[in-house]
């Protein structure tokens, strides 16, 4: 529970600083709305992303959750902020129980996971919108760690179906969570049980999570072909990261967190101790996932042992030496009565209070360093964890969704485009996510890009030609990409527009422009 308690107040900074929700998520409420408009099946297609749409082809579980609670009337703006949180509190606790299992340690397990609630690159993705299948994936593997575990240490074959069925989860959750889940079986089965039995199990745990998940892969693959997985993983770089070490020692906020070094640091204490299983699930997790949230998964448990195994006993003989001077000094009468109050207090609440009292110090310090660094803005710094949705855009995304057609389609410029056609219910032409799906992802990121330079309606409609796009409607936010670029892009773009023959004004606020095009 105290990686919950830490994170409660980090959670609320986030909440508080965040009216909406912060970095993409709309195209998961998406398709969530989907699936429960048809009924609790799975759709073909999810329509309005890009032209044409694209084909439903994602983990499916945390979806049917999501149209579930859509379908009581959950509001998907304030869904993406609160479901985050309380999936990523609930997967804090159960991964203090795996890492106490690992560890062998509750308070290492504890403090392990402290680091998790206040490590920067697992909640920049987990906190977030779209937290929504990514924290519910941190549960299922957290919970996969621990019957894993066991399942290695003890050979019973109830270990081997919950870790079976987790394994389902995961793979029914997110699809880079799921590999960080077969990695750190393989490494289970090379440090805890290198047998033929182990083998057995951990090829049980694959071949049963395959078949929960086969409701879901069979009827995308007889729909979509196979190639529709192979273009989603090779958008993202697929699997092998030859150069994760060099970029996760990097500041990932403004402040740093002291994480990743404390956890490369715990790494050598625990090689030096011959204990090789968290360094190499480590090293092995960074090469084919490379990505700093599974890495800071184990990294965490690392950090807990250095500071309570390699930390925690020089401060424990530091204080007894400290209490040996007061207990001589007491006898001899050249104390003061304040210093012999304190070293009796210090006596009777355990050489440990010590320990103790610097490693919540230290915790305090790191969730007020991460809270500063990754929730709230200042100094006129561009906010780490950006709002792709605005209250402007709410307003105009309900504008287009009642005064234009059911079939019109817009060009949407800034960071909102992913969550245009959720809030409006119209098609966006040029909306990278999930369009590696699709297999056009590369085309999409590159239409991108060709358009957010534009500052002049002149150079926006020579590219909208040259791309063979022709929208009904251009929208233009004044905040996505970068605040700077953004404001300077909505001052002098907009006044293009407003001023362009080949443009008609039809809906403007604030923070949005909405043109027709000519």
């Amino acid at each position: 529970m105290l990686g919950v308690l830490v994170f409660i107040p980090v959670y609320a900074v986030y909440f508080l600083t965040h009216p909406y929700p912060s970095l993409g998520g709309g195209l998961f409420l998406m398709m969530g709305e989907e699936i429960a408009s048809h009924g609790y099946t799975l759709p073909a297609e999810i329509p309005h992303y890009t032209a044409g749409g694209i084909p439903f082809s994602y983990p499916p579980l945390m979806l049917f959750v999501v149209g579930v609670l859509l379908d009581f009337g959950a509001p998907p703006l304030a869904l993406a902020r609160v479901l985050p949180g309380v999936l990523v509190a609930g997967a804090l606790v159960v991964y203090a129980v795996a890492a106490a299992e690992l560890l062998e340690s509750r308070r290492q397990g504890a403090f392990a996971a402290i680091v998790v609630a206040t490590a920067p690159p697992v909640l920049h993705l987990t906190v977030t919108a779209g937290g929504t299948v990514r924290a519910a994936a941190l549960l299922f593997t957290s919970a996969g760690i621990y019957t894993g575990v066991r399942l290695f240490r003890t050979g019973s074959r109830t270990w081997l179906f919950a870790s079976a069925g987790l394994f389902g989860a995961t793979l029914l959750t997110h699809p880079l969570y799921t590999a960080f889940f077969g990695v750190s079986y393989l490494v289970f089965y090379v440090c805890l049980d290198r047998t033929l039995h182990g083998l057995l199990y951990g090829a049980a745990v694959a071949a049963g999570g395959l078949a929960l998940a086969a409701p879901w892969w069979l009827p995308i693959v007889s729909t979509h072909g196979f190639d529709v997985f192979v273009q989603a993983s090779s958008t993202h770089g697929s699997v092998g990261y030859g150069s994760w070490y060099r970029e996760f020692p990097a500041e990932t906020s403004s402040l740093p967190s002291p994480w990743p070094l404390l956890a490369i640091l715990g790494g050598v204490f625990l090689l030096a101790r011959r204990r090789p299983l968290l360094p190499v699930w480590f090293v092995v997790t960074g090469f084919l996932t490379g990505r700093d949230e599974h890495v800071l998964v184990v990294g965490a448990m690392m950090v807990a042992v250095l500071l309570f195994e390699g930390v925690a006993p020089h401060l424990w003989r530091i204080e007894n030496a400290v209490l040996g001077v007061l207990d001589a000094r007491e006898r001899t009468k050249t104390v003061s009565d304040a210093w012999g109050k304190l070293a009796a207090r210090l006596r009777s609440t355990g050489p440990r209070a010590c320990v103790l009292a610097v490693l919540v110090l230290g915790s305090i310090a790191t969730y007020g360093t991460t809270s500063a660094s990754l929730y709230v803005a200042g100094g006129g710094a561009d906010d780490e964890l950006p709002m792709f949705v605005h209250g402007s855009d709410v307003e105009a995304t309900e504008w287009a969704r009642t005064n234009t057609s059911e079939n019109a389609s817009f060009v949407v410029i800034g960071s909102v485009a992913e969550w245009f056609p959720l809030l409006a219910d119209r098609t966006s032409l040029v909306v990278p996510q999930g369009s590696e799906w699709k297999g056009t992802r590369g085309r999409q990121m590159h239409l991108r890009d060709q358009l957010r330079p534009c500052l002049d309606a002149a150079c926006l409609t020579a590219q909208l030609n040259q791309s063979g796009l022709e929208p009904d409607y251009v929208y233009l936010s004044s905040a996505g990409y970068n605040r700077q670029r953004g404001e300077r892009r909505w001052t002098s773009l907009g006044r293009s527009l407003r001023q362009s023959p080949d443009y008609e004004v039809v809906f403007e606020n604030r923070g949005t422009l909405i043109v027709r095009r000519r």
